[in-house]
């Protein structure tokens, strides 16, 4: 009876050693990409590069180029900016991931350079089959003018964005 044990002890052993953690890499570069709309701004378009570890809050850390089409003091203005952000993933629930994050960068509104700040919060579906995450957020972004004070820009975000890891 013992040797039956250790026989399936053994076999489980070995297919989860070929199947069960097949598809685990230690860490994975990712590009990003994402578009929305915000309360002060008609259009959002977010495009990123980063790099992710597969540990178990999946830390990951991106380059993002942020375009927003904003409302901003009485006219509508292109703003560009960018973003380095830190992620960290909640992982609680199998292939959905909740993850929290913040981002700190340079963004050009209305001809004017201004340090940017982004706070975010988001839920993504990993599929299995493939190196694809989709998913939702939102971001508060706070702009921080050093030449014109009196006007600061700040934004609620909720994007729809791909991941795709490689």
């Amino acid at each position: 009876m013992r040797k039956i044990y250790h026989l399936i002890l053994i076999k489980v052993i070995i297919l989860l050693l070929v199947f069960g953690f097949s598809h685990i890499s230690w860490a994975a570069f990712y590009a990003q990409g994402g578009v929305g709309a915000g309360i002060d701004s008609d259009r959002n378009i977010s495009v990123a590069l980063g790099y992710q570890l597969d540990f178990l809050v999946k830390p990951r850390a991106e380059i993002e180029y942020l375009y927003t089409r904003a409302h901003y003091d009485g006219n509508k203005a292109d703003m560009n900016s960018v973003l380095v952000n830190g992620y960290l993933t909640i992982p609680f629930i199998p292939l959905l991931d909740p993850y929290v994050g913040a981002g700190i960068g340079h963004a050009r509104l209305n001809h004017d350079d201004s340090t940017m700040a982004q706070g975010i919060i988001g839920l993504e579906y990993d599929f299995t089959l493939f190196p694809l995450a989709v998913g939702a957020e939102y971001r508060y972004l706070k702009l921080f003018s050093e030449t014109h004070a009196s006007k600061k820009f700040d934004d609620n975000i909720f994007l729809i964005k791909a991941r795709y890891s490689f």
